[in-house]
């Protein structure tokens, strides 16, 4: 019975005078920080996977605990607040009178592999210095507001090629050996083509498969359906991730992958109808 309502792998119960130290020590660090002027923000548990896949690549999506919005958006529970900070930084202080100092204190999560004894939830706390000589608005005009040509190349490309199959349900987009160079983009130019397909309305999975040249295909895979597990899917073909978001490396030719992968997902899709 005790097994049963234990607490989740990385978290733990704090009682009584292990909760006041905690408390004790929290609030010394507020005093001190607002002694120096610096005042409290608090940002959502929640916000979007692709904000923190996008300005944080070393955060691994298997670290992050991840759920579904009622549009189908990948959300992650907060796993770090120096990226949330900088999101504010970016589109929310234009106009601040400079230096702006900050602090949060906010809990953080993480998904941690079962007997390594890392946390999974825990208390973290930071101060931000924005100072004079930073232009705000010039960094949120980079960030949000210059999308490289490259980018809308990559757009067109995977648009005008795209496949849409079992009655607009799977969408899917192949990147071929050489291709890039054609195209004149990089890796990075096609790190997201999977949300450009998906976002299509009536797609429940998507999939980009994208030759690397060196033997391996690259296959990312997007579900807007609970009920297709993609990474079921991954796994049958040495892959992995999260139930509505994954990849695979597997050995081509990419003809070869392709096919594979894509009956997989038929054959979960025709299961449904």
């Amino acid at each position: 019975m005790r097994d049963t309502i234990a607490t989740p792998e990385g978290t733990r119960d704090l009682l009584f005078h292990c909760a006041r130290a905690l408390r004790t020590a929290e609030s010394a660090i507020r005093c001190a920080l607002e002694d120096q002027g610096y005042s409290e923000i608090v940002t959502p548990t929640i916000e979007f996977y692709d904000m923190f896949n996008q300005a944080n690549p070393a955060h691994a999506q298997e670290s992050m605990l991840k759920v579904i919005d009622r549009s189908g958006r990948i959300c992650v529970v907060r796993p770090d607040n120096t990226t949330p900070v900088a999101r504010i930084a970016a589109t929310r202080l234009d106009n601040a009178a400079l230096p702006v100092r900050l602090y949060y204190s906010q809990r953080v999560f993480r998904s941690v592999q079962s007997g390594h004894g890392h946390k999974s939830e825990f208390l973290q706390m930071g101060a931000e210095l924005i100072a004079a000589g930073v232009d705000v608005g010039d960094i949120n005009r980079r960030i949000y507001q210059e999308v490289p040509a490259t980018s809308f190349i990559t757009q067109r490309e995977v648009l005008n090629n795209m496949v849409v199959e079992e009655n607009g349900t799977i969408s899917h987009y192949s990147m071929p050996a050489g291709r890039k160079e054609e195209l004149g983009v990089s890796m990075e130019d096609t790190k997201d083509l999977v949300d450009i397909i998906r976002v299509m309305q009536g797609v429940k999975v998507a999939v980009i498969f994208e030759d690397l040249e060196n033997g391996l295909i690259r296959v990312s895979l997007r579900s807007k359906d609970p009920q297709i597990d993609v990474s079921a899917i991954a796994g049958i073909h040495g892959g992995g991730g999260h139930c509505m978001a994954s990849g695979i490396r597997m050995r081509g030719p990419l003809s070869d992958a392709r096919e594979k992968v894509l009956n997989s997902i038929r054959a979960v899709v025709r299961s449904l109808t």
